[in-house]
């Protein structure tokens, strides 16, 4: 297993995982070697209910993004100590300021010293697998971040963190091209169908800097 991590750009955690235990025992060697591999890891559905039993796999680890829905907060809130209702920011405090997007009516993206509300709204029919989607799509802005990190090219505000750029960027797109897709689908719209929009909302959102008629 351990040849694969140097050829792995990030490594997305728990989409269609389930919850056998043989499983789980799996996903924490391999979270584990991740991490120290230094691979940049993303932890939604239930790769977030193997880390909530195990805070010290992901804790004070910059190069991780948690994605919990409203339950999985609450879940992770009282595996840390805290109270179901506590903040997203003494959330990342207590995991040693990991980064976190708190999914909900509008996504909070925080690391405990920096927080981000996404308010674009997206479709108002949430389609199953939505949150696949989210999770590849800040999976890839963070594969991309940490490619940026290592060419040694700069920020012009050096403070904003990599990762909570790279949470924003996909919970936006994500909101983006669920909202293109109910235009078109209206109730009758399904993942794919938000799928098929995300190339071209990406555009819209982060054009291409590329000469298209020079190729």
């Amino acid at each position: 297993m351990e040849r694969f991590f140097d050829n792995l750009h990030v490594l997305i955690v728990g989409p269609g995982l389930g919850r056998d235990e043989k499983t789980s025992s799996c996903v924490r060697k391999v979270i584990q070697k991740a991490r120290d591999k230094e691979v940049p890891l993303l932890i939604d559905g239930d790769g977030l209910h193997v880390i909530s039993k195990h805070l010290e796999l992901v804790k004070g680890y910059p190069w991780v993004i948690l994605t919990p829905n409203v339950n999985e907060y609450k879940n992770l809130c009282k595996s840390a100590g805290l109270k179901e209702d506590s903040s997203l920011s003494d959330l990342c405090k207590s995991l040693d300021n990991v980064a976190v997007i708190k999914k909900g009516e509008f996504d909070a993206v925080s690391d405990g010293k920096t927080e981000w509300k996404v308010e674009d709204e997206g479709g108002p029919r949430r389609c199953g697998g939505q949150g696949d989607i989210m999770s590849g799509l800040c999976g890839t802005f963070l594969a991309w971040a940490n490619t940026f990190r290592k060419s040694g090219e700069k920020l012009d505000d050096t403070n904003i963190p990599l990762t909570l750029l790279a949470g924003y960027a996909g919970s936006l797109l994500t909101r983006q091209a669920s909202k293109a897709a109910f235009k078109k689908h209206l109730r009758a719209t399904t993942t794919p169908d938000m799928i098929l929009e995300i190339g071209e909302q990406f555009e819209k959102l982060f054009p291409c800097e590329v000469d298209l008629s020079k190729l």
